[in-house]
């Protein structure tokens, strides 16, 4: 139960954190626009915590020492990538948001979801609750996502300001530059 509690801690405090903390000053004017303050979420998959310590990291360093880091991270249930990157921008558990799996059959919809069906990842019949972007989106907010699970379908009729579809031919070199 105590591990229950300190996810759902976890989780809450992070969107809390996301939410109060990602306060546009101008509208959708330029690309250039200041913000303040600017929420970065960042979340390397399969990176335990203590990585950034053991090997030479110096620009996830810096990072963590400017801003926060999480000691640690209990998963949701299964403890795969797409349920529980889902989980958390939405705060909700898989079964709530519908993401239970990263392949999986759903009988009402007779379809299939498989994370690299693009025609599957982009509809938003199964994508349930709302993450941080479309709550940042409707209050006005400018939200960028980069390869984030769920960023590419149009949820809610929202999709974040900028995104990128997933292209795992592009080099990781490449994805930090861009």
């Amino acid at each position: 139960m105590l591990k229950l509690r300190t996810t759902w801690l976890t989780v809450i405090a992070a969107f809390l954190m996301l939410s109060a903390c990602t306060r546009q000053t101008g509208k959708h004017t330029s690309a250039n626009a200041d913000f303040d303050p600017t929420v970065i979420l960042v979340s390397l998959d399969g990176f335990r915590n203590d990585y950034i310590h053991k090997t030479d990291t110096p620009n996830l360093q810096r990072l963590a020492k400017k801003g926060v880091m999480a000691q640690g991270m209990i998963p949701a249930f299964p403890s795969k990538t797409f349920p529980n990157h889902y989980t958390i921008v939405t705060g909700l558990y898989p079964e709530h948001h519908g993401i239970v799996s990263n392949t999986m059959y759903d009988p009402d919809m007779d379809a299939r979801f498989r994370i690299a069906d693009r025609k599957a990842v982009e509809d938003s019949r199964w994508w349930g609750g709302e993450p941080v972007w479309v709550t940042a989106e409707k209050q006005g907010q400018i939200s960028a996502t980069y390869f984030w699970v769920g960023s590419e379908a149009e949820i809610n009729g929202v999709r974040p300001h900028i995104w990128k579809r997933y292209d795992g031919d592009i080099p990781n070199r490449a994805r930090v530059a861009e």
